[in-house]
């Protein structure tokens, strides 16, 4: 079955994510003291990706993370874990921060993020060759099955938007 990606008129912020227990600035010292700076890694491109024979983590948000790791002077380290548990495992001190992490308002009751986007960037579709959809209203039908990642803000979008689908 031939696919093509169909972009739409939807744009979602991305913002750098919170670092763990920032309210108390404890998290740079452990960072400072430990050597190594913890990030949340959850599988998928172009922010994460684990090569299955490597298995070393590339990505931009793991360019990001060893940006910031070589500034500070420090090890970075990836802690692998999910969309859906990443505030979670910010908040358990499983990792020091996890970057492309988008502020939905649930997620911003429990953490802070910083007021500005580090990026913006279209959403897509991937969809049949033959599908004549060219708006998201027109791929809102009940023939219509979609896929997302679960946990992602994407999920959260496509869940809103596609009521039908």
């Amino acid at each position: 079955m031939k696919r093509r990606l169909l972009i739409l008129a939807a744009t979602v912020a991305l913002t750098l994510a919170p670092m763990a227990r920032a309210q108390d600035s404890g998290t740079m010292a452990q960072v400072k003291e430990s050597g190594e700076l913890r990030i949340g890694v959850a599988s998928a491109e172009p922010w994460f990706y684990k090569d299955p024979m490597s298995e070393q983590w590339t990505g931009v948000g793991v360019a990001m993370g060893r940006r910031m790791a070589d500034k500070l002077g420090v090890t970075m380290i990836p802690v692998e874990t999910s969309w859906a548990n990443a505030v979670a495992g910010l908040q358990a001190n499983q990792f020091d921060i996890m970057f492309v992490l988008d502020p939905t308002e649930e997620r911003k009751k429990a953490l802070a993020f910083p007021e500005n986007p580090l990026f913006y960037y279209a959403m897509g579709v991937l969809v049949r060759e033959d599908s004549a959809a060219k708006t998201w209203v027109e791929l809102d039908t009940p023939e219509t099955r979609i896929g997302v990642t679960l946990g992602t803000s994407l999920d959260r979008n496509v869940t809103e938007m596609m009521t039908k689908a």
